[in-house]
């Protein structure tokens, strides 16, 4: 009788599953994970009245691609990244989610992320030399009026950017500094120093930084 019970169940699941995200087919072993009950802000220091949350993405209705290291692909809605325990998750119905394992990379509607010894990292500029972003977060506590003991604040995670270069399978931790990146890019400091004065790039803005890596990478290319 248990197993009977146990078989229905898992079948309901596999049908849930099936149906609820957005009429894909998702084939849950096709790459693998676990299933969990969903908490929009889950997390061991998470309460009712901390404000933020652990996921990326705003939407989950994000239609990504996602590749296991066994190269299987699988196209899914309903994606985002659990930035508290880095990993991928699809939201299955009101309750519950997906999380996947063995993801090699991760192809978003704005974003590719890749998988590089456990740790997910957005790449915002690919080639020779790669750009990439971390994300991770912090807990900052409330503020409480020590007079009233009432809390001025609330709670609050935070979402932390981190910027890396990549070159010959190194990984950096870079600054958004003219001096940094001059550094990072010292066999053409002179074509960027020109090419960054000529296009008014600023080497403490992001967008910019990307224009001046992927012109780097195109002078390695023609060299």
């Amino acid at each position: 009788m248990k197993k009977l019970i146990f078989f229905l169940c898992l079948s309901f699941i596999t049908l849930l599953v099936n149906s609820q995200v957005d009429g894909m087919n998702f084939n849950p072993q096709k790459i693998g994970g676990t299933f969990q009950n969903l908490n929009l802000n889950s997390g061991n220091n998470f309460n009712d009245n901390m404000k933020g949350s652990i996921y990326l993405f705003k939407a989950w209705n994000n239609l990504s691609t996602l590749t296991s290291f066994s190269n299987k692909k699988l196209k899914i809605d309903n994606l985002n990244y659990d930035i508290e325990n880095k990993q991928f998750v699809a939201k299955i119905s009101n309750d519950s989610i997906y999380i996947f394992n063995n993801l090699k990379n991760v192809k978003t509607p704005l974003s590719l992320f890749e998988n590089i010894d456990g740790t997910f990292y957005e790449i915002l500029v690919n080639g020779k030399l790669q750009l990439l972003k971390e994300y991770t977060g912090k807990y900052k506590k409330a503020v409480i009026n020590k007079m009233t003991n009432q809390i001025v604040k609330k709670p609050q995670y935070i979402k932390v950017e981190t910027l890396y270069s990549r070159q010959n399978n190194t990984i950096k931790k870079i600054k958004l500094k003219k001096s940094s990146i001059l550094k990072l890019l010292s066999s053409k400091k002179e074509e960027i120093k020109k090419y960054s004065k000529t296009n008014k790039l600023s080497y403490k803005k992001e967008n910019d930084v990307i224009k001046i890596l992927q012109y780097y990478n195109k002078l390695l290319n023609n060299f």
